[in-house]
């Protein structure tokens, strides 16, 4: 159940997606195939000269995006809201390291973000809804060599074990840099 708290931040959230100025690539669309192209989510003009350097983006076609599956993608939140910048920069004192916040938003029942690592640390806090997370745990070896973490594993192979955690508001996940993972929206 929403408590007034969390219908403030999620009214915040509103706010800086309808009343701010959405620029590419700060504002973003991936469904879990591939990235959705920049041209598929801009304004565009009747110039055609100025259609490649058009970076504002069409409300309208991201809210066509999302009813498709795919999921918006707002990186550097902390540059845009003061709120989070003071959450960043005290997590970042805390920790010792750089720290920037993104934001996802996929629509209930929809794959999120494709499988894939990240070059770096993630700290997810779920802030609305339920979301799976599928991490590749382990491959599994009959030998002790070393194993190529750069090679994508294939999910319907025998030899991969997948961990699910499923978060919840409130909860938070680390996600160390290197793991294989993808969501899922529940």
């Amino acid at each position: 159940m929403l408590t007034e708290k969390d219908i403030s931040v999620l009214e915040k959230m509103n706010d800086d997606l309808n009343y701010q100025n959405l620029v590419y690539p700060y504002v973003r669309l991936n469904n879990y195939k591939n990235t959705t192209s920049r041209l598929d989510i801009v304004e565009k003009t009747n110039n055609k000269h100025l259609n490649n350097l058009e970076t504002k983006l069409s409300l309208k076609s991201i809210l066509y995006r999302l009813a498709k599956g795919d999921t918006l993608i707002m990186d550097k939140v902390d540059l845009f809201n003061q709120n989070v910048r003071s959450f960043c920069y005290d997590l970042s004192y805390g920790l010792n390291a750089k720290v920037t916040a993104n934001l996802y938003y996929t629509y209930r029942n929809n794959k999120g973000i494709n499988l894939h690592f990240d070059q770096h640390d993630v700290l997810v806090i779920q802030i609305h809804g339920q979301k799976k997370w599928h991490i590749i745990k382990n491959f599994k070896e009959d030998n002790v060599e070393k194993i190529n973490y750069s090679t994508k594993p294939n999910l319907d192979s025998d030899g991969v074990i997948i961990e699910t955690i499923l978060l919840e508001e409130g909860d938070f996940l680390i996600v160390p840099k290197g793991f294989w993972h993808y969501t899922q929206t529940t």
